[in-house]
């Protein structure tokens, strides 16, 4: 799991390096005060069809 706190957000975007996790398929949930989380799924390592 990794787990990133950002206090003060300067930019809409972030970036997460991904190279270094193992191929398989990772749940990303983006929290954020005062409102619901948000989960995706994405596949790492392999290309989709």
């Amino acid at each position: 799991m990794i787990l990133r706190e950002i206090d003060d957000v300067q930019d809409a975007t972030e970036r997460i390096q991904l190279n270094n996790l193992p191929s398989g398929i990772y749940t990303l949930t983006l929290r954020t005060a005062g409102q619901a989380p948000v989960s995706k799924q994405f596949m790492v390592g392999s290309q989709r069809p």
